[in-house]
């Protein structure tokens, strides 16, 4: 005779969010990453949440199209976390930040404009009256 858990039954998914602050939600054996994603954004609140993010599990990141096959339940013993999908670190006030165009204008670099060192930057002449 096969055994099903309790679909009624939910346990705690820890998860490591803005700032590494820790915030969790319930999760049920059926659950999939896909559905914790809509948890997060329905239930954290917004200083946890980084906006456009991807979830890592011990420092491995998931791709949002594995998310509807991985349980949630598989998660509840490794370090989940959610992150920036750039892979870049961002201050918290960024993270906070919700104008997705103020994030990219603050992270974005020209290429074709080199970044001079202040050491090789001319000097300003001062001028005395």
């Amino acid at each position: 005779k096969q055994s099903f858990p309790n679909m009624s039954t939910t346990k705690e998914l820890f998860i490591i969010c803005a700032g590494g602050i820790k915030g969790s939600v319930d999760v049920s054996s059926i659950d999939t990453l896909e559905d914790v994603r809509y948890q997060i954004n329905d239930e954290l609140d917004d200083d946890l949440i980084i906006p456009n993010f991807a979830f890592h599990a011990n420092d491995s990141r998931i791709s949002k199209k594995q998310e509807n096959k991985k349980k949630a339940w598989d998660f509840l013993e490794k370090e989940l976390s959610i992150r920036s999908k750039r892979g870049d670190v961002r201050s918290l006030d960024a993270a906070f930040a919700h104008d997705e165009s103020s994030l990219d204008a603050a992270f974005a670099h020209d290429e074709s404009k080199p970044v001079t060192p202040p050491s090789k930057r001319p000097k300003l002449l001062s001028s005395t009256s």
